[in-house]
Formats: C-alpha cells, sequence, structure tokens
C-alpha cells in the first residue's frame, strides 16, 4: 500500500502546486481590484498559499522517507481534496 500512496501523494501534490501557479501568474498579470483591496492582495495571497503548498511538500518528502503508513494516508486525503474541489 505505501508503494502506491507515495507516487499518489506526489502526483497530487504536482496537480495542486501547478493550479496555483497558474492562478499566481495569472493574479500578476491580470490583477483583480476591488474597491477594498489593493490589485496585489491577490498575488499575496496567492504567493503565500504557494508557500506553505511547499511545506506540505516537505512534509511529504519526510513521511515518505520514513515510509509512514498514517501520515501518506492523511497526506493523500489533504491533497485529494483541493483536487475534487477543482474537478467539481
Amino acid at each position: 500500500m505505501k508503494k502506491y500512496l507515495v507516487p499518489v501523494c506526489w502526483a497530487l501534490w504536482g496537480v495542486v502546486f501547478v493550479a496555483l501557479a497558474g492562478v499566481f501568474v495569472n493574479e500578476l498579470f491580470n490583477p483583480t481590484e476591488t474597491p477594498e483591496f489593493s490589485s496585489e492582495f491577490g498575488a499575496l495571497v496567492v504567493g503565500l498559499l504557494l508557500a506553505v503548498h511547499a511545506g506540505v511538500g516537505l512534509c511529504l518528502f519526510w513521511v515518505a522517507r520514513r515510509r509512514s503508513s498514517g501520515g501518506l494516508i492523511a497526506l493523500a486525503l489533504l491533497l485529494g481534496y483541493p483536487v475534487v474541489l477543482m474537478i467539481a
């Protein structure tokens, strides 16, 4: 089971990373502006999400090296949730 969860987790991490990077580039070149927030606020928020996602990637690397079943299952569920929401 562990040998299947590691590639699945990395694939899910990659899908979410590509989506976040695409949104970040879109916010940099086509900023949305509202009266409440400046045009750079969206890029700032997505940039912070990219930093958090990099931390999740480090956690995934650590858990994959330890071959922790519980950690891999938890990260698969954590990373699968945004993918399911993107599909829905």
